[in-house]
């Protein structure tokens, strides 16, 4: 009980005697006493309980402390670490970095070495072809020039020959030309004499037969004799006989009076026809070939 809760008692207790009265407050304030030891006791409890909570918060938050600060220290050396481990790395590139760059400028010098050294080759190669296409071309040159000397030389002996060849040919040629016009004169008079000696004993000719033998000469196209022979092969062919009578009808127009026997005589010497005897046919015609007989009375070349 509290003192002011024992002084409100004591008032309003009845008064006893002295001596109670004594002992009372005595034993109230032994009690009183008990109270407020047992007060401060709890109280003193209650400050200890206080103070070492205090003293743990402080120690926790020490702790904590400490423990943050050790934190922060490990932090701080791996931070380190880490930039000792960047720097580290950093320098390990450059020193890499520096020996590629290093390796790439040795290679780079190599290759220049080696593009010089090449390119010195095909100059110095540019000059032995140049010299070699040089030497090649007066080669072909004088090649060309010997070539074209003995072409020339070969032109002027084939040409030299040519003129030989055609001098010789021209005279070769005169020569058989003469010899065949010799000759041709010469079968033509022995045809001439033939017919000549046996017109007297043959019978006067009734056809003019065309001849497949060569003739001695050929009359101009223009000519009335020419003009009778063109006649003569419009109407038979070579092997085939025309009566004479019906030539003389159908030269009439240009004969002009002449006989056309006189023509046909004059062709008959040269070879182009034979005139013959053919007698009365029974039903053939005159521009037919004649089936029947045939007197041949001259010779031919």
């Amino acid at each position: 009980m509290t003192q002011a809760g024992q002084a409100t008692n004591a008032k309003t207790k009845p008064q006893a005697p002295a001596a109670n009265t004594k002992a009372a407050e005595a034993s109230a304030q032994a009690t009183t006493d008990a109270a407020a030891a047992a007060a401060k006791e709890a109280a003193d409890k209650k400050a200890a309980a206080e103070a070492e909570k205090v003293a743990k918060a402080e120690e926790a938050e020490k702790a904590k402390k400490a423990a943050a600060e050790k934190r922060e220290v490990e932090r701080a050396e791996k931070a380190k670490q880490a930039e000792e481990a960047k720097a580290l790395k950093a320098k390990e590139r450059e020193a890499e970095a520096a020996k590629r760059q290093a390796e790439r400028e040795e290679k780079a010098k190599l290759a220049q070495a080696d593009r010089e050294k090449k390119a010195a080759e095909r100059e110095a190669a540019k000059g032995d072809e140049a010299k070699a296409r040089e030497a090649a071309k007066a080669e072909k040159a004088k090649e060309r020039e010997e070539a074209k000397a003995k072409a020339k030389t070969e032109r002027e002996e084939a040409k030299a020959k040519a003129a030989a060849d055609r001098v010789a040919a021209t005279a070769e040629r005169k020569k058989a030309r003469e010899n065949s016009a010799a000759s041709r004169h010469q079968m033509w008079l022995d045809r001439k004499n033939a017919i000549k000696s046996k017109d007297a004993r043959r019978p006067k000719a009734t056809h003019a037969y065309l001849t497949t033998e060569g003739a001695f000469s050929t009359p101009q196209p223009t000519s009335t004799r020419g003009r009778v022979l063109a006649h003569i092969k419009t109407l038979i062919k070579p092997g085939e006989q025309v009566s004479i009578e019906q030539l003389a009808t159908d030269c009439k127009p240009f004969l002009y009076g002449t006989s056309v026997r006189s023509y046909l005589s004059k062709l008959e010497e040269l070879g182009h026809l034979d005139l013959i005897h053919v007698p009365e046919p029974k039903a053939e015609s005159d521009t037919k070939t004649a089936e029947g007989e045939k007197a041949k009375d001259t010779a031919s070349a």
